[in-house]
Protein backbone atom coordinates (compact mmCIF):
# COMPACT_ATOMS: atom_id res chain seq x y z
CA UNK A 1 0.00 0.00 0.00
CA UNK A 2 1.40 3.76 -0.80
CA UNK A 3 2.26 5.26 2.72
CA UNK A 4 1.65 9.05 2.67
CA UNK A 5 4.25 11.44 4.90
CA UNK A 6 3.19 14.80 5.54
CA UNK A 7 5.53 17.77 5.59
CA UNK A 8 2.29 20.81 6.61
CA UNK A 9 -0.75 21.78 7.68
CA UNK A 10 -2.86 20.81 4.85
CA UNK A 11 -5.34 17.82 5.03
CA UNK A 12 -4.89 16.44 1.39
CA UNK A 13 -6.86 14.30 -0.88
CA UNK A 14 -4.50 12.38 -3.56
CA UNK A 15 -4.88 9.98 -6.13
CA UNK A 16 -2.31 7.93 -7.24
CA UNK A 17 -2.22 6.51 -10.92
CA UNK A 18 -0.71 3.34 -11.05
CA UNK A 19 1.10 3.13 -14.45
CA UNK A 20 1.57 -0.61 -13.88
CA UNK A 21 0.05 -3.19 -11.87
CA UNK A 22 -2.54 -4.95 -14.62
CA UNK A 23 -4.65 -7.32 -14.78
CA UNK A 24 -4.77 -10.37 -17.36
CA UNK A 25 -8.18 -9.05 -19.55
CA UNK A 26 -11.19 -11.12 -19.90
CA UNK A 27 -11.71 -13.61 -23.40
CA UNK A 28 -13.88 -11.50 -24.95
CA UNK A 29 -12.23 -8.25 -24.52
CA UNK A 30 -10.80 -6.23 -27.57
CA UNK A 31 -7.36 -5.34 -28.29
CA UNK A 32 -6.88 -2.23 -26.81
CA UNK A 33 -6.59 0.88 -29.83
CA UNK A 34 -6.43 4.55 -29.93
CA UNK A 35 -10.08 5.17 -31.91
CA UNK A 36 -11.41 3.16 -28.37
CA UNK A 37 -9.12 5.03 -25.71
CA UNK A 38 -9.82 8.97 -27.89
CA UNK A 39 -13.43 7.52 -27.75
CA UNK A 40 -14.01 6.48 -23.79
CA UNK A 41 -11.76 9.57 -23.11
CA UNK A 42 -14.65 11.86 -24.97
CA UNK A 43 -17.45 10.01 -24.00
CA UNK A 44 -15.85 10.62 -20.35
CA UNK A 45 -15.03 14.49 -20.83
CA UNK A 46 -18.72 14.97 -21.68
CA UNK A 47 -19.65 13.48 -17.76
CA UNK A 48 -17.61 16.77 -16.27
CA UNK A 49 -19.90 19.68 -17.39
CA UNK A 50 -19.56 23.11 -15.46
CA UNK A 51 -22.96 22.18 -13.39
CA UNK A 52 -21.07 19.46 -12.18
CA UNK A 53 -18.25 21.02 -10.82
CA UNK A 54 -20.70 23.99 -9.18
CA UNK A 55 -22.67 21.32 -7.70
CA UNK A 56 -19.59 19.92 -5.92
CA UNK A 57 -17.50 23.13 -4.78
CA UNK A 58 -21.16 24.85 -3.85
CA UNK A 59 -21.24 21.20 -1.36
CA UNK A 60 -17.75 21.87 -0.22
CA UNK A 61 -18.10 25.73 -0.11
CA UNK A 62 -21.23 25.17 1.93
CA UNK A 63 -22.09 26.98 5.58
CA UNK A 64 -22.93 23.59 6.93
CA UNK A 65 -18.98 23.27 6.83
CA UNK A 66 -17.80 26.23 8.21
CA UNK A 67 -14.80 26.43 6.30
CA UNK A 68 -13.80 23.51 6.83
CA UNK A 69 -10.82 24.25 9.23
CA UNK A 70 -8.11 21.84 10.54
CA UNK A 71 -8.60 19.95 12.78
CA UNK A 72 -12.79 19.99 12.89
CA UNK A 73 -15.33 17.23 12.77
CA UNK A 74 -16.71 19.20 9.41
CA UNK A 75 -13.52 18.70 7.59
CA UNK A 76 -13.66 14.49 8.62
CA UNK A 77 -17.22 14.67 6.70
CA UNK A 78 -15.84 16.06 3.51
CA UNK A 79 -13.22 13.40 3.78
CA UNK A 80 -15.93 10.56 4.55
CA UNK A 81 -17.69 11.96 1.40
CA UNK A 82 -14.34 12.18 -0.80
CA UNK A 83 -14.03 8.64 0.00
CA UNK A 84 -17.19 7.93 -0.87
CA UNK A 85 -17.05 9.20 -3.96
CA UNK A 86 -13.46 7.17 -4.44
CA UNK A 87 -15.19 3.83 -3.58
CA UNK A 88 -18.25 4.58 -6.29
CA UNK A 89 -15.78 5.55 -9.10
CA UNK A 90 -14.12 1.95 -8.55
CA UNK A 91 -10.72 3.32 -7.11
CA UNK A 92 -8.69 1.09 -4.63
CA UNK A 93 -8.13 2.37 -1.06
CA UNK A 94 -5.03 4.14 -0.98
CA UNK A 95 -4.38 2.67 3.05
CA UNK A 96 -4.72 -0.83 4.82
CA UNK A 97 -7.32 0.72 6.83
CA UNK A 98 -9.29 2.45 3.91
CA UNK A 99 -9.18 5.63 2.14
CA UNK A 100 -9.37 7.76 5.02
CA UNK A 101 -5.40 7.92 6.83
CA UNK A 102 -5.41 9.85 10.21
CA UNK A 103 -2.37 11.79 10.56
CA UNK A 104 -1.45 13.30 14.12
CA UNK A 105 -1.69 16.87 14.28
CA UNK A 106 -0.35 19.35 17.61
CA UNK A 107 -0.81 22.71 17.97
CA UNK A 108 1.69 25.01 19.80
CA UNK A 109 2.19 28.43 21.18
CA UNK A 110 4.52 30.14 22.79
CA UNK A 111 4.19 30.39 26.76
CA UNK A 112 4.19 33.83 26.94
CA UNK A 113 4.71 33.45 30.96
CA UNK A 114 7.87 31.65 30.38
CA UNK A 115 9.61 33.77 27.12
CA UNK A 116 11.50 36.63 27.56
CA UNK A 117 14.09 38.98 25.25
CA UNK A 118 17.02 40.84 27.31
CA UNK A 119 19.14 43.15 25.36
CA UNK A 120 21.77 44.51 28.04
CA UNK A 121 20.19 45.76 30.75
CA UNK A 122 16.71 45.75 29.37
CA UNK A 123 13.83 43.27 29.72
CA UNK A 124 11.40 42.82 27.04
CA UNK A 125 8.59 40.91 27.42
CA UNK A 126 7.23 38.24 25.03
CA UNK A 127 3.30 39.41 23.42
CA UNK A 128 4.11 43.02 24.28
CA UNK A 129 7.17 43.68 22.80
CA UNK A 130 8.28 40.29 20.92
CA UNK A 131 6.20 37.58 18.95
CA UNK A 132 6.49 35.59 15.74
CA UNK A 133 4.85 35.38 12.28
CA UNK A 134 5.89 31.38 13.03
CA UNK A 135 7.05 29.01 16.21
CA UNK A 136 10.10 29.58 17.28
CA UNK A 137 13.01 27.63 18.17
CA UNK A 138 12.97 26.87 21.67
CA UNK A 139 15.38 27.19 24.25
CA UNK A 140 18.09 29.33 25.19
CA UNK A 141 20.00 31.59 22.64
CA UNK A 142 22.49 34.15 23.84
CA UNK A 143 25.37 36.32 21.90
CA UNK A 144 26.94 39.86 21.01
CA UNK A 145 24.37 42.17 19.47
CA UNK A 146 24.93 42.73 15.56
CA UNK A 147 22.56 45.51 13.88
CA UNK A 148 22.07 45.10 10.24
CA UNK A 149 19.92 47.52 7.93
CA UNK A 150 19.14 47.45 4.27
CA UNK A 151 17.82 43.99 2.82
CA UNK A 152 19.76 42.74 0.37
CA UNK A 153 23.69 42.29 1.78
CA UNK A 154 24.99 38.96 2.26
CA UNK A 155 26.71 39.00 5.61
CA UNK A 156 29.20 36.68 6.87
CA UNK A 157 31.89 36.66 9.80
CA UNK A 158 29.27 36.65 12.29
CA UNK A 159 30.44 36.11 15.94
CA UNK A 160 29.29 33.18 17.57
CA UNK A 161 25.51 33.27 18.63
CA UNK A 162 25.14 36.61 17.26
CA UNK A 163 22.02 38.04 18.06
CA UNK A 164 20.81 39.85 15.10
CA UNK A 165 18.37 42.50 15.16
CA UNK A 166 17.25 43.30 11.20
CA UNK A 167 16.08 47.25 10.56
CA UNK A 168 13.40 46.50 7.98
CA UNK A 169 12.18 49.93 7.54
CA UNK A 170 8.63 50.43 7.67
CA UNK A 171 6.00 48.04 9.21
CA UNK A 172 7.24 44.39 8.58
CA UNK A 173 6.78 44.82 4.43
CA UNK A 174 10.78 43.88 4.26
CA UNK A 175 9.79 40.29 5.59
CA UNK A 176 7.10 39.62 3.26
CA UNK A 177 9.43 38.91 -0.48
CA UNK A 178 10.59 35.97 -1.52
CA UNK A 179 13.98 36.43 -0.64
CA UNK A 180 13.47 37.32 3.12
CA UNK A 181 13.41 33.34 3.70
CA UNK A 182 16.81 33.48 2.34
CA UNK A 183 18.71 35.96 3.93
CA UNK A 184 17.09 34.50 7.34
CA UNK A 185 18.92 31.42 6.67
CA UNK A 186 22.05 33.10 5.43
CA UNK A 187 22.15 34.82 8.75
CA UNK A 188 21.78 31.66 10.57
CA UNK A 189 24.23 30.36 8.42
CA UNK A 190 26.61 32.83 8.99
CA UNK A 191 26.50 32.14 12.72
CA UNK A 192 23.54 33.75 14.07
CA UNK A 193 21.92 32.37 17.33
CA UNK A 194 18.74 34.54 16.58
CA UNK A 195 17.02 36.82 14.28
CA UNK A 196 14.71 39.19 15.44
CA UNK A 197 12.87 41.78 12.76
CA UNK A 198 12.71 45.35 14.05
CA UNK A 199 9.09 46.23 13.04
CA UNK A 200 7.69 49.93 13.13
CA UNK A 201 4.28 47.91 13.41
CA UNK A 202 1.30 50.65 15.04
CA UNK A 203 -0.43 49.65 18.12
CA UNK A 204 -3.64 47.30 16.37
CA UNK A 205 -1.35 45.98 13.76
CA UNK A 206 0.91 44.44 16.54
CA UNK A 207 -1.81 43.33 18.54
CA UNK A 208 -3.19 41.48 15.80
CA UNK A 209 0.32 39.54 15.07
CA UNK A 210 0.48 39.67 19.01
CA UNK A 211 -2.94 37.64 18.84
CA UNK A 212 -2.39 35.18 15.85
CA UNK A 213 0.93 33.89 16.68
CA UNK A 214 -1.16 33.62 20.75
CA UNK A 215 -3.59 31.61 18.59
CA UNK A 216 -0.73 28.78 17.63
CA UNK A 217 1.13 27.29 14.65
CA UNK A 218 0.27 23.09 13.60
CA UNK A 219 2.76 21.22 13.94
CA UNK A 220 2.58 17.46 12.10
CA UNK A 221 5.07 15.04 13.32
CA UNK A 222 8.28 15.93 15.47
CA UNK A 223 9.05 19.67 15.78
CA UNK A 224 12.17 20.57 14.39
CA UNK A 225 14.93 21.23 17.03
CA UNK A 226 16.91 22.86 14.25
CA UNK A 227 14.44 25.56 12.70
CA UNK A 228 15.43 29.04 12.21
CA UNK A 229 12.51 31.10 12.72
CA UNK A 230 13.13 34.52 12.81
CA UNK A 231 10.79 37.19 15.50
CA UNK A 232 9.34 40.15 15.53
CA UNK A 233 10.55 42.98 18.17
CA UNK A 234 8.99 46.59 18.30
CA UNK A 235 11.22 49.32 17.45
CA UNK A 236 9.90 51.27 21.14
CA UNK A 237 11.82 48.02 22.74
CA UNK A 238 14.93 48.34 20.47
CA UNK A 239 15.17 52.25 20.97
CA UNK A 240 14.30 51.29 25.07
CA UNK A 241 16.88 48.69 24.95
CA UNK A 242 19.86 50.39 23.16
CA UNK A 243 19.11 54.38 22.99
CA UNK A 244 21.34 54.55 26.63
CA UNK A 245 24.29 53.07 24.51
CA UNK A 246 24.09 55.42 22.02
CA UNK A 247 22.41 53.49 19.27
CA UNK A 248 20.50 55.71 16.67
CA UNK A 249 17.53 53.64 15.18
CA UNK A 250 16.15 56.14 13.96
CA UNK A 251 19.33 56.61 11.58
CA UNK A 252 19.75 52.25 11.09
CA UNK A 253 15.77 51.96 10.52
CA UNK A 254 15.87 55.16 7.65
CA UNK A 255 18.96 53.46 5.83
CA UNK A 256 17.36 50.63 3.89
CA UNK A 257 19.33 51.95 0.72
CA UNK A 258 22.74 50.67 1.88
CA UNK A 259 24.10 47.87 3.83
CA UNK A 260 25.03 49.23 7.60
CA UNK A 261 26.79 46.90 9.90
CA UNK A 262 26.98 47.62 13.71
CA UNK A 263 28.50 44.97 15.99
CA UNK A 264 27.93 46.14 19.05
CA UNK A 265 30.80 45.26 21.73
CA UNK A 266 29.33 45.92 24.75
CA UNK A 267 26.09 44.66 24.54
CA UNK A 268 24.79 41.04 24.95
CA UNK A 269 21.02 39.86 24.14
CA UNK A 270 19.59 36.36 25.20
CA UNK A 271 16.46 34.96 24.76
CA UNK A 272 14.54 32.24 26.55
CA UNK A 273 11.85 30.73 24.09
CA UNK A 274 9.36 28.20 26.13
CA UNK A 275 6.37 26.16 23.86
CA UNK A 276 3.35 25.09 25.28
CA UNK A 277 1.06 22.41 23.73
CA UNK A 278 -2.95 24.01 23.29
CA UNK A 279 -4.39 20.64 21.34
CA UNK A 280 -3.41 17.52 20.09
CA UNK A 281 -5.45 16.12 17.63
CA UNK A 282 -5.72 14.04 14.19
CA UNK A 283 -6.92 14.99 10.86
CA UNK A 284 -7.72 13.17 7.66
CA UNK A 285 -5.71 12.60 3.96
CA UNK A 286 -7.81 10.50 1.43
CA UNK A 287 -5.83 8.27 -0.82
CA UNK A 288 -7.18 6.19 -3.60
CA UNK A 289 -5.48 4.22 -6.60
CA UNK A 290 -6.28 3.78 -9.91
CA UNK A 291 -4.17 0.48 -11.20
CA UNK A 292 -2.91 1.00 -15.11
CA UNK A 293 -1.77 -1.12 -17.73
CA UNK A 294 2.26 -1.19 -18.39
CA UNK A 295 3.40 -4.10 -16.47
CA UNK A 296 7.31 -2.70 -16.84
CA UNK A 297 5.64 0.54 -14.95
CA UNK A 298 4.19 -1.27 -12.10
CA UNK A 299 5.72 0.49 -9.43
CA UNK A 300 5.68 4.26 -10.66
CA UNK A 301 2.87 6.63 -9.69
CA UNK A 302 1.43 9.99 -11.14
CA UNK A 303 0.05 11.66 -8.24
CA UNK A 304 -2.93 14.15 -8.76
CA UNK A 305 -3.29 15.74 -5.21
CA UNK A 306 -5.31 18.96 -3.91
CA UNK A 307 -5.66 20.47 -0.30
CA UNK A 308 -9.09 20.26 0.60
CA UNK A 309 -9.31 22.26 3.75
CA UNK A 310 -9.93 25.83 4.16
CA UNK A 311 -9.27 28.60 7.73
CA UNK A 312 -12.73 28.07 9.45
CA UNK A 313 -14.43 30.76 11.22
CA UNK A 314 -12.73 33.55 12.13
CA UNK A 315 -13.90 36.97 14.07
CA UNK A 316 -15.15 39.21 11.14
CA UNK A 317 -16.04 42.94 11.21
CA UNK A 318 -19.44 44.07 12.30
CA UNK A 319 -22.13 42.57 10.34
CA UNK A 320 -19.80 40.77 8.26
CA UNK A 321 -19.47 36.53 7.34
CA UNK A 322 -17.56 34.71 10.00
CA UNK A 323 -17.71 31.41 7.68
CA UNK A 324 -14.65 31.65 5.32
CA UNK A 325 -16.00 29.67 3.10
CA UNK A 326 -13.22 28.63 1.03
CA UNK A 327 -15.16 27.75 -2.27
CA UNK A 328 -11.70 28.94 -4.30
CA UNK A 329 -9.24 27.85 -1.73
CA UNK A 330 -9.43 24.48 -2.23
CA UNK A 331 -13.05 23.57 -2.89
CA UNK A 332 -12.67 24.46 -6.72
CA UNK A 333 -9.58 22.09 -6.12
CA UNK A 334 -10.39 19.43 -4.69
CA UNK A 335 -13.88 19.70 -7.09
CA UNK A 336 -11.43 19.14 -9.71
CA UNK A 337 -9.45 16.67 -8.68
CA UNK A 338 -12.45 14.13 -7.55
CA UNK A 339 -14.22 15.13 -11.18
CA UNK A 340 -10.66 14.22 -12.90
CA UNK A 341 -10.78 10.97 -11.08
CA UNK A 342 -13.83 10.06 -12.99
CA UNK A 343 -12.57 11.25 -15.91
CA UNK A 344 -9.71 9.33 -16.05
CA UNK A 345 -11.16 5.79 -14.84
CA UNK A 346 -12.84 4.89 -18.27
CA UNK A 347 -9.76 6.08 -20.45
CA UNK A 348 -7.09 4.23 -18.95
CA UNK A 349 -7.15 0.50 -20.02
CA UNK A 350 -7.48 -2.49 -17.70
CA UNK A 351 -5.71 -5.11 -19.65
CA UNK A 352 -2.22 -5.84 -20.48
CA UNK A 353 -1.13 -4.49 -23.98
Amino acid sequence: MVRVRRAGGWSLLLVFVALGGCRDAPADTPEPSSTVDRAAAVAAAATITPEDLYDRIALLAADSLRGRDTPRPELDAVAVWIAGEFERFGLQPGMEEGYVQRYALRRMTVDASASSLTVGDASLAWGADLTATALPREGLSEGPVVLLSGADGEVADLPGGAQVFVFAGAGMEATRGPSWPARVEGLFAAGAGAVYVVTTLDDERWTRSAERAARGSRVVGELDADRTTSMLVREAAVRRALGARGIDVDALQARQAEEVRVDVTDVAASSTIRLEILEDATAPNVVGILEGSDPELRDEYVVYSAHMDHVGVRPSAEGGDSIFNGADDDASGTAAAVSYTHLTLPTIPRWCG
